[in-house]
């Protein structure tokens, strides 16, 4: 795609896994509501440091970035642990999770 540039229609970009998804343009408005309101429901906390693993792989060598992987997850650990444990039960019970984010944040005295 580099080196012969041709222009790529939708199906072909999915079919090559260029997008996701293809939806007819009636159906657009519909399904961009439906990923923002799942994109919202996502754990905050957990999402920006996703976002931000995604940003910091572009700009680290592998071996920084696997680091800033590990210190993102022992941060979401330590700040969000409540998501995760609310992510868990939420799925043992079949209902949707109820994320706080930082909200619910733990201090050192609670440890």
């Amino acid at each position: 795609m580099i080196y012969v540039p041709k222009a790529v229609d939708a199906a072909e970009a999915e079919r090559i896994g260029l997008v996701s998804y293809v939806v007819e343009p009636e159906q657009l408005a519909t399904r961009t509501r439906e990923l923002a309101l799942a994109f919202a429901a996502a754990p905050p906390y957990s999402a920006r440091l996703s976002k931000r693993m995604v940003l910091d792989g572009m700009t680290r060598s592998y071996r920084e970035h696997v680091m800033a992987q590990e210190y993102a997850s022992l941060a979401n650990r330590f700040a969000a642990n409540h998501d995760i444990e609310e992510g868990v039960a939420a799925f043992r019970e079949k209902r949707s999770a109820d994320f706080k984010g930082t909200a619910g944040q733990r201090s050192w005295s609670d440890l």
